[in-house]
């Protein structure tokens, strides 16, 4: 792997530390998605699993750096689809008790996502959009997320 071929930022220090361990060249950082550099640029940037954490404002903040970043692709990966969002929260509801249910899930508000707002962000950055089935092996929540490929349109 070539020095500054990979990088990544993320929030937990030690998903930071596991990245560094395994992909010493690689430049990841401890940060906010908010604060992701431009700036080297990169073919491909993915996010995984944290978009259900921005409210829309500030998903099309850290949408729009990714895009710049990105020379060729951006993939959005494991979105809450507003279509099923009230199934897969009865789905969540109903696996755990009342009580177990609200310490798991106390102030963690989950945003979804209509597709067409991933279509108008991609058309904003002159992008085409692409969406496929979430594809995570036994995870329950996966028939209720989508993944978004945008590529230059």
């Amino acid at each position: 792997l070539r020095a500054g071929a990979v990088g990544g930022i993320d929030y937990g220090a030690g998903l930071v530390a596991a990245a560094r361990r395994v992909l010493p060249d690689g430049d990841f950082t401890v940060g906010d998605a908010a604060e992701l550099a431009e700036v080297p640029a990169y073919d491909h940037v993915v996010s995984h699993g944290v978009f259900h954490y921005f409210g829309l404002e500030s998903a099309a903040v850290i949408l729009g750096r990714m895009l710049r970043k990105a020379r060729k692709t951006v993939a959005v990966l494991e979105v809450p689809d507003l279509a099923t969002r009230e199934a897969a929260e009865a789905e969540r509801r109903n696996a755990l008790s009342p009580e177990e249910y609200e310490r798991k899930y106390a102030g963690l508000g989950h945003t979804s996502y209509p597709r067409d707002w991933f279509r108008e962000q991609a058309a904003r950055h002159g992008r085409a959009c692409d969406f496929f089935p979430s594809c995570m092996p036994d995870y329950a929540q996966s028939i209720y997320r989508f993944n978004c490929l945008m590529r230059p349109g």
